[in-house]
């Protein structure tokens, strides 16, 4: 079979998932023998291209697969006209195979994306000692909301101030980008850019903000160096991150919601609980989902899980139980290796494509 990826981009932040999901499909797929071009006017088979909703062109003439995500009960942005015209559409998740059959009337595959084992392998982790810190890390992206960085600060400053909070513990945001207005102070400070290295917060007990740009393998160092895995995510397409991390056996707190439905619960983990939140745009309401997005109103989303008291409860319950957190950890590495790696992921493309030859 010969493939033309219509779409090869690279970048962090929010193009960052889907970047990373071409590279990696690539290379699952060449190592399962198909051939991987990228200019159109060669010959192939078929195309596909892994790209936001609104950003998709259809090529004419052969069959074009559309491989496509969303965080929340609505596209925060819409798919394109040419959508109607894909042969098919991929997601990552159930949850987003829901969203899009309001908008797209064609067949619907569900292909998870995959973490890579051998360069996330099991890791065998140990209860902080006497004098080690209680690292708590969160991966993400603190530009907007949606990753819940905000909530797991709030969070992290109530725990201190109700006097519950470990002397141990600490938090390592590790992110990408610092654009946000409430995260540009913790980049500059009289007029001194602090970083591209693990800094402590101003005003913020335990805690540090980590922007530097890792390899893949200092990446996986990290997870190792940590304790539990906070993502209070608001919502998400599949989340790598969490991926990555439960596949190391670090223990995993995340909002159980959206893609999380299709791989995390309390037998691997630690959920937040989480309800849903009704919009006030409904089309009842005579205000479409698209009207609101334009006028920068934000879809629903799944607020509970990024409530204080969860996120505190949550970290209380892996501290106080660390031996039953670790083995929480390692159900959920046997379970992502088995089930969700980039290999499995390619076979299940794969298997997909094929009917559309």
């Amino acid at each position: 079979m010969k493939l033309l990826f219509a779409v090869n981009t690279w970048g962090i932040g929010g193009s960052f998932g889907f970047s990373l999901h071409i590279l990696k499909m690539r290379q699952a797929l060449a190592a399962l023998g198909v051939e991987i071009i990228t200019d159109p006017s060669e010959p192939y088979d078929l195309a596909v291209s892994i790209i936001r909703p609104d950003y998709f062109r259809v090529l004419p003439g052969k069959p074009h697969l559309f491989f496509t995500a969303c965080e929340f009960s609505e596209p925060t942005v819409f798919p394109s006209e040419d959508a109607k015209h894909a042969t098919a559409l991929l997601v990552p998740c159930q949850h987003n195979a829901d969203v899009f059959s309001r908008y797209f009337a064609g067949n619907i595959h569900v292909v998870p994306e995959g973490v890579d084992e051998k360069l996330f392998p099991y890791f065998e982790r140990q209860a902080p000692g006497k004098d080690e810190s209680f690292r708590v890390l969160f991966n993400g992206n603190l530009d907007d909301g949606r990753k819940g960085g905000g909530h797991a600060i709030s969070a992290w400053r109530a725990w201190a101030a109700s006097g519950r909070m470990p002397r141990s513990a600490e938090l390592h945001l590790k992110t990408s980008g610092l654009r946000a207005p409430d995260f540009q102070y913790f980049a500059w400070l009289n007029g001194t850019f602090i970083g591209p290295l693990p800094v402590a917060l101003p005003g913020v007990p335990s805690m540090c903000i980590d922007n530097r740009v890792l390899p893949v393998r200092e990446l996986a160092q990290l997870y190792n160096s940590a304790h539990v895995f906070l993502s209070a995510t608001l919502g998400e397409g599949f989340n790598l991150p969490a991926v990555e991390a439960l596949s190391t056996g670090l223990p995993t707190i995340l909002s159980l919601h959206t893609a999380a439905l299709d791989y995390f619960s309390a037998d691997i983990g630690f959920p937040l609980a989480s309800f849903y939140q009704v919009p006030f745009w409904r089309e009842e309401r005579g205000i479409t989902a698209e009207a609101a997005v334009a006028a920068g109103i934000p879809p629903d989303y799944y607020g509970s899980a990024s409530e204080e008291d969860a996120i505190i409860a949550a970290l209380e319950e892996v501290y106080h139980g660390y031996d039953e957190a670790l083995a929480r950890g390692r159900r959920a590495s046997e379970k992502i290796r088995q089930k969700f790696t980039w290999e499995i992921a390619a076979r299940k493309f794969l298997s997909v494509a094929e009917r559309y030859l």
